[in-house]
């Protein structure tokens, strides 16, 4: 085995070109509705949320609290927070969590929102 220092010079794009695969893969990606449901009409309904957590924030029992609450245009509809039973190695694990669980309850709302007929745009807001 031998260890070389330099850095080898690769003509990577000659080999494999760039390719932006998003507009080929997901340019037809639209919600499955069932075919009873009503059209969207209306002004738009906007869903944001901020979700945080935090990581060994008391110091006696150094476990982790995630939360997150969730506005439909400006009206609080839900909260949630919930303090974990073991303890996390790292703060990004904590995040993690709480988008998960947003993300979880966000999309009954909006599902049951788009079945009724009422458009919806949902925006997220977390501190990492």
């Amino acid at each position: 085995m031998i260890f070389d220092s330099t850095v080898p010079d690769l003509d990577i794009d000659g080999i494999y070109p760039r390719q932006d695969l998003s507009n080929i893969l997901f340019a037809d990606a639209r919600e499955q509705l069932p075919e009873t449901s009503p059209t969207p009409k209306g002004h738009v309904f906007t869903i944001f949320a901020s979700v945080d957590s935090d990581h060994t924030g008391y110091e006696i029992t150094p476990r982790s609290r995630t939360g997150y609450i969730i506005f439909l245009n400006n009206s609080p509809i839900y909260w949630f927070s919930k303090k974990h039973g073991g303890i996390d190695t790292s703060s990004i694990r904590s995040e993690f969590i709480a988008m998960k669980q947003y993300c979880e309850y966000i999309r009954g709302i909006q599902f049951k929102l788009m079945i009724l007929g009422i458009p919806v745009s949902s925006y997220v807001y977390g501190d990492n």
